[in-house]
């Protein structure tokens, strides 16, 4: 039984084409590489500037709040402020749930880059062991 093993592994040996497997693998390997780095870059991008954005808006919403609570009666200051307070925390935990959101999209998306190059790469070896066999 451990000769017909060794027969049937050195035959894949053989003929199995290590050569082009490894070179057609290698260039796919570094394509979905690239590509994933690609992603990566154009969602860094667009997380950055979605970051700016909120920022100038908060900076913008910040600055007429302050206006508004300051020509506020002085009896309605303190509930002005509480209100204000209130949709500046809403609007932090929306916007916070927005980028992660963008984060994890970003993730997902990479993971199927690398697990669709790995059921490739295990279809490509599945290939050369019945063209060995």
């Amino acid at each position: 039984m451990a000769k017909e093993s060794d027969s049937f592994f050195e035959k894949i040996s053989h003929n199995f084409n290590f050569y082009s497997l490894n070179n057609d693998s290698y260039r796919k390997n570094v394509e979905a590489l690239t590509a994933a780095q690609q992603l990566f870059m154009e969602y860094f991008q667009a997380i950055h500037k979605r970051h700016q954005q909120i920022t100038q808006e908060a900076f913008a919403d910040f600055s007429k709040a302050f206006r508004d609570l300051m020509q506020s009666p002085a009896n309605q200051k303190l509930a002005n402020g509480a209100d204000v307070y209130k949709i500046a925390f809403e609007r932090s935990v929306a916007n916070a749930g927005e980028l992660a959101e963008m984060y994890a999209k970003s993730s997902r998306e990479a993971v199927e880059i690398f697990t669709k190059r790995a059921n490739e790469i295990i279809d490509e070896v599945k290939d050369q062991i019945k063209k060995a066999s």
